[in-house]
């Protein structure tokens, strides 16, 4: 990417924090835009800003734009093959870092890294869906957002998702028992829906 075109992607991801609600969408369209000349350089500072600026040190509100612009950019440019292997890793592990990060499921920044997540899975099923089964460990109740996930990826894109079906359920069915909380019970209910209509 040109000095100029980077200063001005970094100017755009700076602003995302701004109180101005039309200044967050414009900074999402005109990353968006950007995006369209040059796809990996754009994709790639996000990534570069998610990853080196630590959760404590920038506000929700923040990463949540930035990762509502990597989403548009996705859904606008992106198609399988059209971003490198090593990019595509980076994202998934970013974006995975960001819908984890908290416990609040009804937290919006997470819930636009998990929308991030399943649109990268849709690009990327094998790096995706690994990172998602390494997360279910045996004995424990995964992360909500792993299940929601996972759960909305068979929803969106149920071909690419069925191949790690078997894999997901092997993981699953042992641990059904340990639900016991309602947002446990909710999630897992909402998942196996989920798996059978993808089916």
């Amino acid at each position: 990417m040109r000095d100029l075109a980077a200063r001005c992607v970094g100017s755009l991801l700076a602003s995302a924090d701004d109180d101005s609600e039309t200044v967050r969408d414009q900074v999402i369209a005109s990353l968006r835009i950007l995006a369209g000349k040059n796809l990996a350089d754009v994709l790639q500072a996000c990534c570069n800003w998610l990853t080196k600026n630590k959760h404590g040190d920038t506000s929700r509100k923040q990463r949540l734009i930035v990762c509502r612009a990597i989403v548009e950019i996705l859904k606008s440019h992106a198609t399988p093959g059209s971003i490198a292997d090593k990019l595509l890793a980076d994202l998934v592990t970013a974006a995975f870092a960001e819908m984890t990060a908290i416990n609040e499921i009804s937290d919006d920044w997470a819930n636009e890294a998990c929308t991030l997540y399943v649109e990268l899975c849709d690009l990327a099923p094998a790096t995706g869906m690994k990172a998602l089964l390494e997360a279910i460990p045996s004995g424990q109740v995964p992360h909500y957002f792993v299940l929601k996930a996972a759960s909305d990826f068979a929803a969106l894109s149920p071909l690419r998702f069925l191949p790690f079906l078997k894999e997901v359920l092997a993981k699953l069915l042992p641990i059904l028992s340990m639900a016991k909380q309602d947002n446990h019970r909710a999630i897992f209910s909402y998942a196996m829906g989920m798996f059978c209509d993808a089916i």
